[in-house]
């Protein structure tokens, strides 16, 4: 966090209006201490000031009347410590360093660009796994969409056997025989395409649209929808992400959003998003959901894109009205894209161009969405706005970075209780018992 009175400037030579129009000429060191290294801090860094983040209902649990699982995240250390922000031109770095590590035993710094990250005390995080009394099954059907990973790959499959989970593998024809072989059938039903959709150069389009398809058919009015390379769950939890082993990883969700009238697709949240330590909301409204996610079976609003169908069906639901719920509650973790075989890496991504053929490819259908009145940006909002190369992803030249915010309907959108949400929420109160099983 950063303000007036906890900014400081090492070079006097600084001018604070070009600062603040221009953050990204100016190294800022972003520094996490208690009240015992104010005098130390002082010494090195004379009148500098230090601001603490409140804490009132910053995990948005009174806001969202998130009651369905205890979230809790006021140990997390955005909330207990106090905050400084040191900043300097390239030329200082290794002075203002030299000068921190005089102000505490343990000091640590991280670089993220041009804001490095410094902890003067080291993190006490309990770790273990988190378990319930409660092994109830999902309400809606699990199902995982695969393809080329009836291997160490289809993390997914394995994950959810282990959790005692009914689950469904969704594969083609070509690879019955081997998914058969492999998979544990005591868990798990296989259902097979009609045909062999990789052969449409669609990626996983056409195998998503076959599972609404088939759980409307099945009388679902959703459908939990996961990626096959899923290797945990962790639950967020006093700024701390442990995994997780329960059936709550989905029921907790599914309870919830039975509250509301106009929810879309909801999903987890990807973990790496998620710092440890930093302060998150329990949900996030009107973003992108993906990979782990619960949608509606309405045949009204299906994928229909080849790259970037999480995206794309996202911006749909806001479109149309639905408020879409990423949950901070629980988080999924796999690989980034590209690191499991199997799956589009064998596919649409074999010619190792994936992320600039996404990104050309995003941009590209937004801009006709945008002509055809299918998509409704703010008055001063562009496809540019919108859709944007993502700088700090250094790995990847082209990845993207999607501002919702820039929808007309991101602002319009919110959660609407049902008439009868009291009596909801009572009917679907469950008596659940943590427990942290410390490692």
């Amino acid at each position: 966090m950063e303000n007036k009175s906890n900014r400081y400037f090492y070079d006097d030579n600084i001018d604070e209006k070009d600062y603040i129009k221009n953050k990204k000429n100016y190294i800022r060191f972003l520094v996490r201490c208690f009240p015992e290294h104010f005098e130390n801090i002082k010494k090195e860094f004379p009148n500098i000031g230090f601001a603490k983040k409140s804490d009132t209902d910053r995990d948005k649990v009174n806001h969202y009347d998130f009651d369905i699982i205890k979230y809790d995240n006021s140990k997390s250390k955005d909330i207990i410590c106090h905050h400084c922000v040191i900043i300097c031109n390239d030329e200082n770095i290794d002075d203002v360093k030299e000068k921190i590590m005089k102000t505490s035993d343990y000091v640590k710094f991280k670089n993220n660009g041009r804001a490095i990250t410094v902890s003067l005390f080291e993190s006490k995080n309990t770790r273990g796994i988190w378990t319930t009394d409660v092994h109830d099954q999902t309400e809606y059907p699990l199902c995982i969409l695969s393809f080329n990973r009836a291997d160490e790959n289809g993390k997914t499959h394995k994950l959810l056997t282990k959790l005692g989970l009914n689950h469904y593998l969704f594969i083609e024809p070509s690879q019955k025989k081997m998914y058969e072989n492999w998979m544990v059938h005591h868990y798990c039903k296989l259902i097979i395409y009609p045909e062999n959709f990789s052969m449409m150069s669609m990626g996983g389009t056409p195998g998503r649209n076959y599972i609404l398809d088939w759980a409307q058919q099945q009388g679902y009015d959703r459908v939990w929808m996961l990626d096959d390379n899923i290797k945990e769950y962790r639950r967020l939890q006093f700024g701390t992400k442990n995994i997780i082993q329960s059936s709550e990883i989905f029921t907790h969700i599914e309870r919830y959003i039975k509250r509301f009238n106009n929810i879309g697709g909801v999903a987890h949240n990807f973990a790496p998003f998620i710092v440890e330590g930093d302060k998150r909301p329990c949900i996030i409204e009107n973003c992108k959901i993906y990979s782990s996610m619960c949608l509606l079976t309405n045949p009204d609003i299906r994928f229909r894109y080849k790259y970037n169908e999480d995206v794309l069906i996202s911006m749909e639901y806001i479109e149309k009205g639905y408020t879409t719920l990423c949950f901070n509650s629980v988080l999924y973790s796999k690989n980034t894209s590209g690191l499991d075989q199997g799956g589009n890496t064998t596919s649409i991504y074999k010619n190792g161009s994936g992320y600039k053929d996404k990104f050309e490819y995003l941009q590209c259908i937004v801009k006709i969405l945008i002509i055809e009145n299918k998509l409704t940006l703010c008055q001063d909002k562009t496809c540019d706005d919108l859709v944007r190369r993502d700088t700090t992803m250094k790995s990847k030249d082209y990845h993207h970075k999607v501002q919702y915010e820039c929808l007309q309907n991101y602002h319009k959108n919110k959660i609407v209780k049902k008439e009868n949400y009291n009596e909801i929420k009572f009917k679907n109160q469950k008596s659940v018992e943590w427990t942290l099983n410390q490692n």
